[in-house]
């Protein structure tokens, strides 16, 4: 039993059916594709899409002219006939000629003209309404600008143009240019060290340097930036120390610019980083009085930085008190101006700055002194240094370091004489006390009496001086002279602590 033959087609290739469909298929969805694109860029494409617009209105102007020509009935052209008997020239130009010529001038008649009437004043209603709409939701001072801008967004002719330089923005006439408050469609021409970020309905758009750009509808400018380097001086920046001493820095400069990826090079001096401009863009704060200027909060952050770096050091780690000259020398800390410049060459203050799209080149920072506002009896127009009450603390701050260090050695001092003191005494009585029981044995062996050894050896201790030794002049008339000086003099008597000497 045979199976029926069919016209299927095997794995991998294509019927004649299937084939001639599937490109039916695709160019039924090309056709789909194209009659969208030049719908969707007839209605807002710019250049020559506005061109087209423009055209597009002539020609329906033309077809009711065409059209409203075939239904009126030109029976003759006075005027047109007048010229040409005047002129004489009925005999000259044939007769076909000038029949061609009466039909292309009937086209001019009041008749024929008269029904384009309606389609022109739509036009021109379907503008001014338009412009007067677009004048009351943007807030426009006057219809006129609302009205270049339509035209030029529908006619695609008469662009406006704005100019961004040092970071400024400018144009022509701002009473009538819509580029400021509307934006695009217009020309941008951005100078050499220049950037800028723009904005559509959605979000940022673009970022741009130097050059001249297009930008599209509804795309406006949401900030300018001066690629060059921005300097900024502050002096009289009040702060306070982590001690709680009020101060003040003087002549505090910082030079800072947008932050960029690249090398500068001669030919490419102002590189443009985008996240760096936009980073610039959306990282300011709203103050009171509007959203701050980029440059001012860099600076502002450069304040804080040192602010902060000043909040965690006293004020001997600032300003050094006066060096001891009894104490040795120790490692002085690097001066402020050195560990601030350290301060900004670090990574995390570095990448701080980065959030803000901003390289900081260089911080350089005057003196520091105490703030003279916290004395209110000084004179304001007197001379302050030495005078506020702060430099008088300081002083007897630094006094009070070096009196106390002295009274420790004082009572040191006073300490270690009166242990001398009370050693000595004892030995004294030590040695009075053998020299007693030496006498008393010298009595019991038959010696000098009783009495006279120890008046003896109470002499000996006190003057000092041996008495019945051979080797020694100790007479009576020394130990008496040694008596009458020692009570001449008040002085204690002399004890040798350390025999022999």
């Amino acid at each position: 039993m045979s199976l029926p033959e069919t016209n299927a087609a095997e794995p991998g290739q294509a019927g004649p059916n299937s084939s001639a469909g599937a490109r039916l298929e695709n160019l039924l969805a090309r056709l789909r594709w194209q009659v969208g694109y030049y719908l969707l860029h007839f209605v807002e494409g710019d250049h020559q899409w506005g061109q087209m617009r423009y055209t597009a209105i002539l020609a329906v102007i033309l077809i009711f002219v065409v059209i409203s020509r075939l239904f009126e009935p030109i029976t003759s052209l006075p005027l047109f006939d007048w010229v040409i008997d005047y002129l004489g020239l009925r005999e000259t130009i044939p007769a076909p000629a000038l029949s061609l010529a009466a039909v292309v001038l009937s086209f001019f008649t009041r008749q024929v003209l008269r029904h384009a009437i309606p389609v022109v004043l739509g036009v021109l209603v379907a503008l001014y309404y338009g412009a007067a709409y677009i004048r009351e939701l943007l807030e426009l001072p006057n219809l006129q600008q609302a009205l270049k801008y339509l035209t030029a967004t529908l006619f695609g002719n008469g662009y406006p143009r704005m100019e961004i330089n040092e970071g400024r923005v400018g144009v022509a006439d701002p009473e009538t240019n819509p580029m400021l408050k509307i934006g695009g469609p217009g020309w941008v021409d951005i100078k050499i060290g220049n950037a800028a970020l723009f904005e559509r309905v959605v979000g940022p758009s673009s970022v741009l340097g130097a050059g001249s750009h297009f930008l599209r509808r509804f795309e406006t400018l949401r900030e300018a930036f001066d690629l060059r380097e921005i300097e900024r001086v502050r002096d009289g920046v009040k702060m306070m120390t982590k001690d709680g001493v009020p101060i003040v820095m003087h002549d505090m400069r910082a030079r800072f610019r947008v932050r960029a990826r690249e090398l500068r090079t001669e030919s490419n001096p102002y590189p443009v980083m985008t996240g760096a401009i936009r980073k610039a863009a959306y990282s300011r704060k709203v103050t009171a009085k509007g959203l701050e200027v980029w440059s001012d909060m860099v600076a502002s952050a450069v304040r804080g930085t040192i602010g902060d770096w000043i909040a965690h050091r006293r004020m001997d780690e600032l300003i050094a008190p006066p060096r001891d000259g009894n104490k040795p020398e120790e490692a002085a800390p690097p001066p402020y101006r050195q560990a601030l410049h350290e301060l900004f060459k670090h990574k995390n203050t570095r990448q701080k700055f980065a959030e803000m799209g901003a390289e900081i080149i260089w911080v350089s920072v005057g003196h520091l002194r105490p703030d003279p506002d916290v004395d209110p009896e000084l004179d304001p127009d007197a001379d302050a240094t030495g005078h506020d009450k702060i430099h008088a603390q300081l002083i007897d701050t630094w006094k009070s370091t070096h009196a106390a260090q002295a009274q420790d050695e004082i009572t040191d001092a006073r300490a270690y004489g009166r242990w001398l003191n009370d050693t000595a005494r004892a030995e004294t009585e030590v040695k009075l006390i053998i020299a007693l029981t030496t006498g008393l044995r010298d009595a019991r062996a038959g010696a000098p009496p009783l009495d006279d050894r120890l008046a003896d050896r109470l002499l000996e201790v006190v003057t000092g001086i041996r008495l019945r030794e051979p080797q020694t002049q100790g007479t009576p008339q020394n130990v008496l002279l040694a008596l009458n000086s020692l009570l001449q003099e008040g002085e204690p008597p002399r004890v040798d602590l350390l025999p022999g000497k």
